[in-house]
């Protein structure tokens, strides 16, 4: 069954990850047999340090997502601050400048209000 697995394994990588994955085995192989473990207490070991080393880095990049998370609600949440103010401000000068306009205006009717009585008393007393 392993040497299968093993087989399958070696059949969806390159060569040079063959001979790779292969000279590893064979490492293990020899590490086995001069030690008093067996082949597959041996394998089973390096797989669970394999493992163990898995569980921190996904503990790590689970961190470092999260934390990238927070970075992104602030990020957003300053943006929308920033945006809102920036809008506020925009107002109040939109705001500022039909006021003026419209004082401009009604000056305008009354500059034109003062010529039309000007002209009137001009045409009277002429």
């Amino acid at each position: 069954y392993i040497c299968g697995e093993i087989r399958q394994e070696g059949e969806n990588v390159s060569y040079s990850n063959k001979i790779t994955f292969f000279t590893e085995l064979i490492k293990i192989v020899e590490a086995a047999k001069s030690s008093n473990l067996t082949l597959f207490d041996k394998i089973y070991n390096i797989l669970n340090a394999e493992k163990e080393k898995n569980k921190s880095l996904n503990a790590e990049i689970e961190k470092l997502r999260s934390e990238l998370e927070q970075k992104k609600r602030k990020y957003k949440e300053d943006f929308k601050r920033i945006h809102d103010a920036h809008q506020d401000a925009m107002r109040v000068q939109l705001n500022e400048f039909n006021g003026l306009r419209d004082e401009n205006n009604n000056l305008r009717y009354w500059i034109t209000v003062l010529e039309t009585g000007i002209e009137l008393l001009q045409e009277t007393t002429g």
